[in-house]
């Protein structure tokens, strides 16, 4: 038996991976080094862009009480990547920005 795939399905998948890349070669994160990404969602940020976001995970920060959550930052249309500036993470943290469907 055959493993069929859409081929929609598999484009989708295969950007999601593309991202995820993306965002671990901008942060310089290694398989085994205690860092992981989660992705939170797209949203649109203050200044009107939309991004894709990912919670960046660090595990060495374990039990810290930093107080601002860590963010990166992927714009839909080019693939670059940033770091959330302090307002941006805030805003993410208390769920003040408005999220977006990105087809």
């Amino acid at each position: 038996m055959e493993n069929m795939i859409d081929p929609w399905l598999h484009e989708l998948r295969k950007e999601r991976r593309e991202r995820i890349k993306i965002v671990k070669k901008f942060l310089g994160i290694k398989p085994g080094d205690g860092k992981h990404l989660r992705y939170h969602g797209a949203y649109a940020m203050p200044d009107g862009q939309g991004y894709y976001v990912y919670h960046i995970i660090d595990d060495s920060l374990k039990g810290c009480k930093t107080g601002i959550e860590h963010y990166a930052l992927v714009d839909p249309i080019d693939y670059t990547c940033r770091k959330a500036t302090p307002d941006e993470a805030l805003s993410l943290m208390m769920h003040q920005l408005p999220s977006l469907i990105i087809d």
